[in-house]
């Protein structure tokens, strides 16, 4: 019985629809108002988000959400779960601590809600500048080791711990300053270097 009560509303909506509005619109209109009676009908809307309820609000109470959004400066979301909230609490639903909570967090002002949001974005695009910086900075106090101040053995041992972390960039480096000097290194998967005269070859 509720069914078809149901769909016999649903039938009048969708005649009102083919008398009222231009055709490319009865068209959007037809096919967003079948989705929507699938979606009721078959229960999946509420199986796929649970928590969420689409809700069609009569005109009058519409009228009153709207008054109530501009006295308390809300968002429309947050003046129908407060009077939800309400009403819950003054039949004994919901507990003080529940209604308190839920109070403060729907009265809370649209302009705060937003600035509040823009703030905590902004402070993620600051972290994540502070973190990039801190990279580069690491990044550049390994580039400008100066190893032309290295003795032959300094110079060595940098190259040795180089090939052993596979630091691609140490390595050409090291082998840039061996060159200059006439040599140049040579390791093994042991990590044994050795030093091969460029004079000689």
């Amino acid at each position: 019985m509720q069914k078809n009560v149901f769909s016999l509303k649903m039938i009048v909506i969708y005649l009102t629809i083919k008398s009222s509005f231009p055709r490319t619109q009865k068209q959007q209109l037809t096919h967003s108002l079948k989705t929507q009676t699938s979606l009721l009908e078959s229960g999946s809307m509420s199986e796929e988000r649970p928590h969420v309820c689409r809700l069609f609000v009569p005109t009058e109470l519409y009228v009153g959400l709207i008054k109530k959004m501009a006295k308390y400066e809300i968002g429309k979301s947050s003046a129908i779960l407060d009077s939800l909230n309400e009403d819950l609490y003054n039949q004994g639903f919901i507990d003080d601590a529940t209604y308190q909570k839920f109070k403060e967090a729907y009265m809370k002002k649209l302009v705060e809600v937003v600035r509040e949001r823009e703030k905590s974005s902004v402070e993620v695009e600051v972290t994540s500048a502070k973190f990039e910086v801190q990279k580069s900075s690491t990044v550049e106090v390994r580039r400008y080791i100066d190893y032309s101040k290295f003795s032959d053995d300094q110079l060595l041992e940098a190259y040795r711990k180089a090939s052993l972390t596979d630091d691609v960039v140490g390595v050409q480096l090291i082998q840039g300053e061996a060159k200059r000097r006439g040599y140049r290194f040579k390791a093994d998967d042991n990590g044994n270097v050795k030093v091969i005269s460029l004079l000689s070859s």
